[in-house]
C-alpha cells in the first residue's frame, strides 16, 4: 500500500508504521469518523493460506471480545478481493521492548505497568482467552506511559473454562526487592530490573529475554 491510498473508500494511508513476516501496520486516516486508526493488513502471499488466516480472523474476534484499557480496541475487520485488514486503534509511543533498551525503570513505573498489564490479562482470562504471545515487543506505551497489549493472533479460546472476573485485583506493594500481594511473593527484583511471576504466568519487564510469555 501506498501513501495516499484509500481503503474500503474511508481509511487513507498515511505512514507505514512497521512490519513483519505475516503483513504491515499502517497509520491512517478514517475520513468519515475523522480519526486516525492504525490498519494491519495480511500480506496477499499469505492471505489464501488457511493458517494465516485463522490466525488473523482469531485476533479480529478475540479483540472484539475485549473492552479494556490496557488492550489496543479493534473498529473492525475488513475482507476485500486483494487484501483482508483489522482496522485498530492507532497507539502513539513506543514498544515496551525499545522503553527497556533505552534505561531502566523506576519502581513505581514498574508497579503500575505490572498492575495494568496483570489486570488487562486478568479480564481476558476471565473471557476465557490466553494471550500465548506476550513480551516486551507486544506492548506498547503511550505517550502517557500507560500499558497496551497488542497482538492476539495467537490467542487461545479456552472453551467452558470461562471465570469470573475478579470484583478487584489483590493490592500489589513494592518493598526494596520484592512485590508482594495479600503476602504472596510475585517478584524478585535485581536492581532496577523486575519480573513478575505468578503460577505459570509470567510478565517480563527486563530486557534479557524478549520471548517471555503468558500460558
Amino acid at each position: 500500500m501506498a501513501v495516499g491510498e484509500l481503503i474500503s473508500g474511508r481509511y487513507e494511508i498515511f505512514r507505514l508504521l512497521g512490519q513483519g513476516g505475516m503483513g504491515e501496520v499502517y497509520a491512517a486516516h478514517d475520513n468519515q469518523l475523522e480519526r486516525r486508526v492504525a490498519l494491519k493488513a495480511i500480506r496477499s502471499e499469505h492471505r489464501l493460506e488457511p493458517a494465516s488466516r485463522a490466525r488473523f480472523i482469531r485476533e479480529a474476534r478475540a479483540l472484539s471480545k475485549l473492552e479494556h484499557d490496557a488492550i489496543c480496541r479493534i473498529y473492525d475487520y475488513i475482507e476485500s478481493d486483494k487484501q483482508d485488514y483489522l482496522v485498530l486503534e492507532l497507539i502513539e509511543g513506543e514498544s515496551l521492548r525499545d522503553r527497556i533498551a533505552s534505561g531502566n525503570f523506576t519502581k513505581e513505573e514498574t508497579l503500575r505497568l505490572a498492575e495494568q498489564i496483570v489486570d488487562a490479562l486478568a479480564m481476558a482470562h476471565a473471557e476465557g482467552l490466553i494471550h500465548r504471545d506476550l513480551k516486551p515487543g507486544n506492548i506498547m506505551l503511550t505517550h502517557d506511559g500507560d500499558a497496551k497489549i497488542l497482538d492476539f493472533g495467537l490467542a487461545r479460546s479456552v472453551e467452558g473454562q470461562h471465570t469470573e472476573a475478579p470484583e478487584e485485583l489483590p493490592q500489589l506493594s513494592l518493598t526494596d526487592d520484592t512485590l508482594t500481594t495479600g503476602g504472596d511473593d510475585l517478584t524478585r527484583t535485581t536492581g532496577d530490573d523486575v519480573t513478575l511471576t505468578r503460577d505459570d504466568s509470567i510478565v517480563s519487564l527486563s530486557d534479557e529475554d524478549d520471548s517471555s510469555t503468558v500460558v
